[in-house]
């Protein structure tokens, strides 16, 4: 039982992400055209600054930095990071670029008029399908909450996620259902990297050195 409450708190990130598929499965059902200016309703000037910077945790430099970081800290959660990152940020690349390059990005159907704009924001029309940076901020944050293992850090980074996605809605550069499968993509990617990679290797001693550990 210990055990199994233990794999309960160590996903508190994809029960949460659970609920998520689950509420917003169905919107992407929907003309996803029509629904952006729905979600765009919610505009507001002191929301901008912040959706401008938020949006970067989904690029991949965060990634980078992470990777970097953990370099100091266990090899082991490095290579999980950069991994997932890599497997994720493949499939939606190979995805955007060659299976659904025909799908344009919200500003290709809308007048600069038509919706909100962000100034100092470019807007790019091609390759919407899907979201590479809500593919990133998953993939980053689901990975984070599995190395770290502390439920209210794994709900704070779920959040991060989750808004660093719906940035890319109100800035215009993705549909909905973009962030929602770029998303999903993230979470699946890092799921298979965690039983593939880093639950086989989380105790092996070796892996859990670091660019600091003394050596022998």
């Amino acid at each position: 039982m210990p055990k199994t409450d233990s794999e309960i708190k160590k996903f508190t990130f994809l029960w949460l992400f659970s609920l998520y598929f689950l509420v917003g499965l169905y919107p992407t059902l929907l003309n996803h055209i029509e629904l952006h200016p729905w979600f765009n309703k919610f505009h507001f000037e002191e929301l901008n600054s912040f959706f401008s910077f938020i949006t970067y945790l989904g690029d991949g430099l965060g990634w980078v930095i992470f990777c970097i970081i953990f370099l100091f800290i266990s090899f082991k959660g490095s290579l999980f990071i950069f991994l997932s990152g890599l497997l994720s940020g493949t499939i939606t690349q190979v995805l955007k670029r060659f299976v659904f390059n025909d799908i344009n990005r919200p500003m290709f159907y809308f007048k600069p008029e038509d919706l909100p704009t962000i100034s100092g924001i470019e807007n790019h029309l091609n390759f919407s399908f899907p979201s590479g940076h809500s593919t990133s901020a998953f993939a980053l944050f689901f990975s984070l909450s599995l190395i770290i293992n502390k439920p209210k850090i794994s709900i704070g980074f779920f959040f991060l996620a989750f808004l660093a996605a719906f940035s890319r809605i109100y800035l215009h550069q993705h549909f909905y259902r973009d962030t929602f499968v770029g998303a999903f993509i993230g979470v699946v990617s890092t799921l298979v990297i965690y039983y593939w990679f880093y639950k086989k290797v989380d105790e092996k001693p070796k892996w859990s050195k670091s660019l600091l550990s003394p050596k022998i």
